[in-house]
C-alpha cells in the first residue's frame, strides 16, 4: 500500500462493485502470483514494465481470462506488448502518472498495436486531467517537438509535506488558467505530441549525461537497445567505476532461444547512433533485478568489465596500408589535406553521394566495400576492419542487351507527356589541358559506350507504353570535332554556344544516339572544350562523376597504345530495375504503404498555388545562383551539422522550409525531394559505379509554427527525414510500380509540389593531379527545350563546387519576379548564414566540462554575462 498504485488498485475495484483480491504481504513469486490470478479469475490486472515483462516472457499463460491489463512506472516493451496481445480479449492499456497526480495521468488502451509503432505512446490524459507540453519558457510546443510535461487538474497533490522549497520548484503557477491558484506540476519528462494527439514519452530530463563532452539522453540509449530482435528485455546506466571516468553501460536479457554477443550489440549501435552513444561495456543477464515495487533496480546491476577505452585522441594517423589508402581516398574526396583515423565522415562534410564515390575508389583499389558498410562505420579505422580485399566481382562483367523495366523516376518522366521529349537533357563542358587525339578520343568513347550498358538504352513507344531496351554498339562514335583554332579567340564563346545549342537538340530516343560529345580544339597554345550531352533518361549526379574519370582513364591508354582497361562494372541497371518491381510486389513495401497512405492522407489538405502552366516553361525559365564563401561553406558542411546533430540535406532543408514561410508568410511547404535513389535495399546489389538515372523523388509536407526558432524548425526538419523509410525510394515503387490501386491512386492524388529541392552535394575538380579535365565556365546550351513544361514553379538545387555552396533559384519570369524571387533567395542565405555566425559565437556545455553544466544551464550564465556588459 505504499506504492502509489494502490490508490487505482483499491479505489478503482471498490467504488465500482468490483472484487478486490489482496496478495500476501511478502514480495510473491511469478507462479504464485500468476496462481492467484487464475484462482480468483482476475480480469483487471496493474502490472509495472518489468514486471509485466517477466510475466510475458516466462508466464504469459497466467494472463489468460485478464480483460483489462494496465502497464506502467517504466517505459513499456512494445515487443511484449505484442506478445500480450496475443491473449485472447485483453486489452493493454499504458498507464502513466506520476505520484504528484494521483497514479495515472495519461492512459493508452490498445487492442492491437501497428506495425509502425515503434514505441508505446502513453496516450491521452483521463478526464479531470490537463497537460501541457512546454518549452524551457514555458511556452508550448509544436507537434513533434519534443518538450517538458507539465500536469495539472483535479488529480494535483498540494505539494512536498515539509518541503517548502521543493514545492515551489516543482508546483508552478498555471498561465494558462484564469484562477490565480491553479498549478501545474513540472514531470521532469521528456515527450512530445505526435500528429494524431497521442503522448510519447521520450525520457527524463535529470537522464541526461555528459559522456566524452556530449549530452546524451539515456533514453535515447535505451530506446536503440531495445529494437535489437534478439533481446527481451534491456536497461542502459551511466557508471563512474573509475573516479571522475564516467562510461555507458548496457544490461541486457535475451529472448528464449536467441543467441547475442557483445560484438553483435556493438556494430547494431554503430548502425543507428553515433560512437560517443555506443556503450563501453555489454553485460548479459538471465533477467534485470527488480524492486520491490516491481521497477529495475538499477543499484542492484552488476559492475561490468570493460573493454579497452574508445576514446582517442582529436588525430591519429593510419597504422596499416588499408587505412593509409583510404585516408587517401578520403582527402582526395573530401578535398581535405589531412584526416585522422578516427575523424567521423559526414562530421567532416560527407554525404550520401560522396559515399559512393568513396566505395567505388575504394573497391577499384582492391579494398572491397558497400555503401552500407559507411554508412555503419563512419571512421576509417572501423571501415578498415570491416573492409575486404577483393579481387571477385559478382555483377555481369559482358555487355548487357535486351529490354529493361523502366525506373519509377523514367515513368514520372513519360508521365509529363513533354512536347519534345528528346531534347531533356544533362551536360557537362569541361576545360581540356592538352590537346586530344580525335582516334584516341574515338576510341575512349566506343569503350565508354561498350561498358557503360545505360548509354546503349533506347525507347520506343507502343501499344500505349514506352519501352526502354538495351542495344549493341553502334558503329557510327556520337563524336563531332571542331576546329576553332582558325578563328579568333573573341569568336570562341559565340561559337561553342552556338554548336552547343545544336548537340543539345540533336539526341534521338528511339535510335539514338542518347549522348553526343564536341571537342572544341582551340589550338596548341589554349586549353581546349568538350561538351559531353546525355539524356537525362540515362544519366544522374552519381553517374557524371563515374563517366568523367573513366574517360580520363580510357583516353590515356588509348594514347599510351595500351589495352583500354576500366574498372569492374558493378550491378547493370537492368538488374536493379529487376529487382525493384520484384520489390514491389514484396511484403517488404508493407511497412512502407502505411507510411506513404498516413502521408497522402495529410498532403492532400494542401492548397498549392494556382498559377498556368502553359506560362511555366523551359524558354520562360530564368535562373537566380547565390554563392557562400569558402570559410562559410566549411562551416556549414563541417561544423553547423555536428552542433545540431543533423545532417547538411537537414540543415538546406530547414533553411527553405524557414526562407518559404518568411517569403510567403504561408507556415506550410509540400516540397518534392530528391534522392540519388542508390539505396542498399539488397545486399548483393553494388551501384557505386553504374550508370544510369536512379533518382528518387517523393513529396514532403512540412509546417512550421510562426516565430518558431530556428533551432525548433531544424528538429521538426529532422525528424520528418528520418520518420521516411528508405529516404523516400518506396514512394515511387508504390505510385509506379506497384499493382495495389488504393495506394497508388491515393499517391497521384497528392497535390504537386510548388518548389522543388535537390542538394547534389559536393563535386570535386573532374579530375585530380594531372588531370585531363577540369570544370569549364561558358555557355554549353540547352539542356531542356524552350518548349518543354515545367513540373514545379520554382527548382532549389544546392551543390558545392571548388570549396563554395552555390545555390540555384530556377523559376519562371511569366509567374515571378526576379526581385522576388532574390528575396527568396536571400532569406535562404541569412539563416544559413546565422546558422554559421550562431556555430562561431556560439558556446556549447561540452566547452565547459569541468563546471559539469547543462546547455540551459549554460545559456541563462551567458545571459546574465551579457547583461553585465550592457550588450
Amino acid at each position: 500500500v505504499s506504492f502509489d498504485a494502490a490508490t487505482f488498485e483499491i479505489w478503482g475495484s471498490l467504488l465500482n462493485g468490483a472484487q478486490l483480491v489482496l496478495m500476501p504481504p511478502d514480495l510473491p513469486s511469478l507462479e504464485e502470483l500468476g496462481q492467484a490470478i487464475q484462482t480468483h479469475k482476475v480480469t483487471t490486472l496493474w502490472l509495472t514494465a518489468g514486471l509485466f515483462t517477466l510475466m510475458v516472457d516466462h508466464h504469459k499463460e497466467y494472463l489468460t481470462g485478464v480483460r483489462q491489463l494496465l502497464v506502467g512506472g517504466d517505459v513499456v516493451s512494445v515487443p511484449h506488448v505484442r506478445k500480450a496481445l496475443e491473449i485472447e480479449g485483453v486489452t493493454i492499456i499504458n498507464g502513466y502518472g506520476p505520484t504528484e497526480n494521483t497514479t495515472f495521468t495519461c492512459c493508452y488502451p490498445v487492442t492491437e498495436l501497428p506495425e509502425s509503432i515503434s514505441s508505446f505512446p502513453i496516450g491521452r490524459p483521463i478526464k479531470n486531467t490537463t497537460v501541457y507540453v512546454l518549452d524551457s519558457n514555458m511556452q508550448p510546443v509544436p507537434i513533434g517537438v519534443t518538450g517538458e510535461l507539465y500536469i495539472g487538474g483535479d488529480g494535483l497533490a498540494k505539494g512536498y509535506l515539509n518541503r517548502p522549497d521543493l514545492t515551489e520548484e516543482r508546483f508552478v503557477s498555471n498561465p494558462f488558467s484564469t484562477d490565480s491558484q491553479a498549478r501545474l506540476y513540472r514531470t521532469g519528462d521528456l515527450v512530445r505530441y505526435l500528429p494524431d494527439g497521442l503522448i510519447e514519452f521520450i525520457g527524463r530530463i535529470d537522464n541526461q549525461v555528459k559522456i566524452r563532452g556530449f549530452r546524451i539522453e539515456l533514453s535515447e540509449v535505451e530506446s536503440v537497445l531495445a529494437k535489437h530482435h534478439a533481446l527481451a528485455a534491456s536497461v542502459v546506466i551511466v557508471r563512474e567505476d573509475e573516479p571522475g571516468k564516467k562510461q555507458l553501460v548496457a544490461y541486457a536479457v535475451k529472448k528464449a532461444e536467441q543467441e547475442v554477443d557483445t560484438a553483435e550489440l556493438r556494430q547494431h549501435f554503430k548502425a543507428h547512433v553515433p560512437d560517443y552513444m555506443v556503450p563501453s561495456a555489454f553485460v548479459m543477464l538471465d533477467e534485470l533485478p527488480l524492486t520491490p515495487n516491481g521497477k529495475v533496480d538499477r543499484k542492484a546491476l552488476p559492475v561490468p568489465v570493460y573493454e579497452r577505452s574508445q576514446d582517442v585522441d582529436s588525430f591519429t594517423e593510419a597504422t596499416n596500408l588499408i587505412e593509409q589508402r583510404l585516408t587517401e581516398i578520403w582527402c582526395a574526396v573530401l578535398r581535405m589535406d589531412r584526416i585522422g583515423i578516427h575523424d567521423n565522415f559526414f562530421e567532416l562534410g560527407g554525404d550520401s553521394i560522396l559515399s559512393i564515390q568513396i566505395v567505388a575508389r575504394a573497391n577499384k583499389a582492391g579494398i572491397h566495400l558497400t555503401p552500407k558498410n559507411l554508412f555503419d562505420h563512419q571512421t576509417i579505422a572501423e571501415l578498415a576492419k570491416v573492409a575486404g580485399q577483393s579481387t571477385k566481382m559478382e555483377a555481369e562483367q559482358g555487355m548487357v542487351t535486351g529490354e529493361a523495366p523502366l525506373l519509377p523516376i523514367q515513368k514520372w518522366f513519360f508521365e509529363q507527356e513533354q512536347p519534345t521529349p528528346h531534347h531533356w537533357n544533362q551536360s557537362m563542358l569541361l576545360q581540356v589541358n592538352e590537346q586530344l587525339d580525335e582516334e584516341h578520343l574515338g576510341e575512349a568513347i566506343t569503350d565508354l559506350i561498350a561498358h557503360h550498358d545505360a548509354l546503349r538504352l533506347r525507347y520506343a513507344y507502343t501499344n500505349g507504353q514506352w519501352k526502354q531496351t538495351h542495344v549493341e554498339v553502334d558503329s557510327e562514335v556520337p563524336l563531332i570535332v571542331e576546329d576553332l583554332s582558325i578563328i579568333s579567340p573573341a569568336q570562341h564563346m559565340r561559337k561553342i554556344e552556338k554548336l552547343s545549342h545544336q548537340a543539345q537538340a540533336s539526341l534521338n530516343l528511339e535510335n539514338g544516339p542518347l549522348m553526343k560529345i564536341v571537342y572544341f580544339d582551340l589550338g596548341y597554345d589554349r586549353p581546349g572544350r568538350l561538351l559531353i550531352v546525355i539524356h537525362h533518361l540515362v544519366v544522374d549526379g552519381v553517374s557524371w562523376r563515374v563517366l568523367i574519370e573513366d574517360l580520363q582513364t580510357a583516353y590515356r591508354q588509348a594514347a599510351e597504345g595500351a589495352e583500354i582497361q576500366l574498372p569492374a562494372k558493378t550491378t547493370s541497371y537492368k538488374a536493379w530495375a529487376e529487382k525493384m518491381n520484384e520489390y514491389a510486389s514484396s511484403e517488404h513495401i508493407v511497412a512502407e504503404r502505411e507510411y506513404w497512405i498516413a502521408a497522402a492522407d495529410e498532403m492532400v489538405s494542401f492548397t498549392p498555388p494556382i498559377h498556368d502552366g502553359e506560362l511555366n516553361t523551359e524558354g520562360n525559365c530564368r535562373t537566380i545562383t547565390i554563392s557562400m564563401e569558402e570559410e562559410e561553406t566549411e562551416t556549414l558542411l563541417q561544423k553547423v551539422p555536428s552542433r545540431y546533430r543533423a545532417q547538411i540535406n537537414d540543415v538546406l532543408l530547414t533553411a527553405l522550409a524557414l526562407a518559404h514561410a518568411k517569403w510567403t508568410g504561408e507556415q506550410s511547404l509540400l516540397v518534392n525531394l530528391e534522392g540519388h535513389g542508390r539505396e542498399e535495399l539488397f545486399s548483393e546489389v553494388d551501384l557505386s559505379r553504374t550508370v544510369g538515372w536512379f533518382t528518387s523523388m517523393y513529396p514532403l509536407l512540412i509546417r512550421l509554427d510562426q516565430n518558431m526558432s530556428q533551432e525548433n524548425a531544424l528538429v521538426i526538419v529532422k525528424e520528418k527525414l528520418q520518420q521516411i523509410p528508405n529516404k523516400g525510394l518506396g514512394y515511387g515503387i508504390l505510385r509506379y510500380l506497384t499493382k495495389d490501386n488504393e495506394v497508388s491512386e491515393k499517391l497521384a492524388a497528392i497535390p504537386q509540389p510548388p518548389i522543388s529541392f535537390n542538394y547534389l552535394g559536393q563535386f570535386n575538380q573532374a579530375g585530380e593531379g594531372d588531370s585531363l579535365f577540369g570544370f569549364a565556365a561558358g555557355e554549353r546550351g540547352s539542356n531542356i527545350s524552350p518548349d518543354n513544361r515545367r513540373a514545379h514553379l520554382i527548382d532549389v538545387v544546392g551543390v558545392v563546387t571548388e570549396g563554395k555552396l552555390n545555390l540555384s533559384f530556377l523559376y519562371s519570369e511569366t509567374l515571378h519576379s526576379e526581385a522576388s524571387v532574390e528575396t527568396f533567395a536571400h532569406h535562404f542565405t541569412e539563416i544559413l548564414r546565422s546558422l554559421i555566425q550562431a556555430e562561431k559565437q556560439s558556446y556549447k556545455a561540452e566547452d565547459f566540462e569541468d563546471a559539469d553544466l547543462s546547455q540551459t544551464a549554460l545559456n541563462k550564465v551567458l545571459s546574465k554575462l551579457k547583461k553585465r556588459k550592457g550588450n
